[in-house]
């Protein structure tokens, strides 16, 4: 699969799950206190690189498709939400498929390593 290929994929997909969390809200996120009442940030985000006081400075495809147990375990009691991990797994069953849901990393990253890893090049 061509470089091209995997950047489209890895947009579409980010994209797509970037809307998905915004409009289901699955960590039922006010502020920065999230559904097991931690700041996001340094619960989620913990130990990232990526991280800095305004968020997130890279588009990582890993912590975009990533639900936390907490939000998962109130998914029974929230139809919403289980409509959208339906919709994010299936969506990191394709990104782990082609290598491009691993680790914690920066776009070009992440595509590099599931060039080497899935497309030996």
């Amino acid at each position: 699969m061509k470089k091209e290929e995997l950047e489209m994929i890895y947009d579409n997909l980010y994209q797509l799950a970037d809307l998905i969390i915004k409009k289901y809200n699955p960590c039922q996120g006010e502020g920065k206190n999230c559904i097991r009442g931690e700041n996001m940030r340094e619960w989620c985000c913990e130990g990232c690189k990526f991280t800095s006081e305004s968020g997130c400075t890279t588009q990582n495809l890993r912590c975009k498709l990533w639900v936390c147990n907490g939000a998962r375990l109130s998914s029974p009691k929230n139809k919403k939400t289980q409509e959208c991990l339906k919709m994010l797994d299936y969506m990191n069953y394709i990104a782990s498929a082609l290598c491009l849901g691993k680790y914690r990393g920066n776009r070009e990253e992440v595509i590099k390593y599931a060039q080497k890893r899935r497309f030996n090049g």
